[in-house]
């Protein structure tokens, strides 16, 4: 059983922990309005503690108007004490019936951790369209 000294320690380090409220906008949908957004957008601090925000395959389609933000499925995640960097990673179409399926965001955003209160955002670009993911820490 833990002394008191032993819990009150552990409850310390975990309030030292910082959080990010995470959300991504879309900025570009391959000119389209609403674009029918799909496919994956996720994030890790170092290799241990990867999450994922959004996931939706091609029949999962979601519709985004330009200057919306994407539905994720978290937003807010605890920062281990020992992380110095948040890495985003965006892969995600727009759907397309008639013609073939267009790429809206392929690729990383890295932040860096930062004190509570700032905030900071960079977009995320593919062939045909852009996202903006905003990272506040808290």
């Amino acid at each position: 059983m833990a002394s008191v000294k032993q819990c009150q320690a552990m409850k310390v380090k975990f309030s030292n922990n910082v959080q990010a409220t995470i959300s991504v906008k879309l900025i570009n949908g391959d000119g389209e309005d609403p674009a029918d957004v799909y496919g994956n957008i996720s994030g890790r601090f170092g290799i241990s503690s990867q999450f994922t925000l959004f996931n939706k395959s091609q029949s999962q389609y979601i519709e985004v108007r330009p200057g919306e933000f994407i539905p994720l499925e978290r937003d807010e995640v605890v920062v281990p004490g020992e992380a110095s960097e948040l890495e985003i990673t965006a892969y995600l179409m727009d759907y397309d019936t008639l013609s073939p399926d267009d790429e809206i965001a392929n690729g990383k955003a890295v932040f860096l951790v930062k004190s509570a209160g700032e905030s900071d955002k960079k977009p995320i670009t593919g062939k045909y369209g852009s996202i903006e993911v905003n990272v506040v820490w808290g």
